[in-house]
């Protein structure tokens, strides 16, 4: 919740005048006794500021609250009381109880708000703020899907919104003008990586990367290779000739055809 303002007075009661003496002086005072009395307590109002923009996390427990300065809570004070919230009338949204009115502002569209309070004998507030509950947008496009090869250099990039601040493990980083962001690692961090958006409202939208690391692909000095047409490689005789070879260490690949040069494909499918 944001800082409130503090002890807004809607009205205070008027104070008599030390009568005259003689019977006009005693019933002048009485009149403005009465006239005092009948303009009800003094009301303190507390709610969003003037122009105050409200996040998601202060719009949650955001409430006006309206409060009689008397000593003893008045369960009647506030039964004629009336709410309007942007030119509705939300009265009914309102509780009244030990003396206060409160009306709370969770839920609400993002844009300008106004609301006003009118409280019979003790006056009329209103209330002009604004709302930004929208957290920024976070994306990663690099490394797709977290997946990282080998050991080389980590290069995390994706965008957010333009004005939002970004952090990744703890550390600022650059948001460009159109919300690309870049950041390298020179070593592939163990432990997933932390990102935080913040908007200038100050809502955030977290991210938890976890990294896939797959080994390189193999480097060899040359490829030595057999061709294997996909009916030789059915054939088990065959088959254990050519992976002998391998375990011989006179080859380190093989090519093996889907589909021969004869147009027949080597296995089930429904293409």
């Amino acid at each position: 919740m944001s800082e409130l303002v503090p002890g807004t007075t809607f009205s205070a009661a008027r104070r008599a005048r030390r009568p005259r003496s003689g019977t006009l002086g005693v019933v002048a005072a009485t009149a403005l006794i009465v006239a005092a009395c009948s303009a009800g307590p003094e009301l303190s109002s507390d709610g969003p500021g003037d122009g105050e923009l409200l996040n998601a996390e202060q719009l949650a427990s955001a409430t006006i609250v309206v409060t009689a300065d008397t000593a003893e809570p008045d369960p009647e004070l506030f039964a004629e009381a009336t709410v309007e919230h942007d030119g509705r009338d939300v009265t009914d949204a309102a509780t009244r109880e030990d003396g206060e009115l409160r009306y709370p502002l969770a839920d609400l569209d993002d844009g300008d708000h106004e609301v006003t309070v009118d409280v019979p004998g003790g006056g009329t507030q209103t209330f002009s703020f604004s709302v930004d509950a929208t957290p920024p947008e976070l994306e990663i496009t690099d490394p797709e899907d977290g997946v990282v090869f080998g050991d080389d250099p980590l290069t995390l990039a994706g965008s957010t919104d333009p004005d939002a601040t970004l952090t990744i493990d703890g550390d600022e980083v650059t948001v460009e003008d159109d919300g690309a962001y870049e950041h390298t690692y020179d070593e592939v961090p163990d432990a997933p990586i932390a990102l935080v958006a913040t908007d200038l409202a100050g809502n955030t939208t977290e991210q938890q990367l976890e990294l896939t690391r797959l080994p390189s692909r193999v480097q060899v000095d040359e490829v030595r290779a057999v061709h294997v047409t996909p009916h030789a490689w059915a054939t088990p005789s065959f088959r254990e000739r050519v992976l002998k070879m391998f375990d011989d260490g006179l080859i380190n690949a093989i090519q093996l055809d889907l589909k021969d040069e004869g147009g027949r494909i080597g296995y089930v499918t429904e293409v």
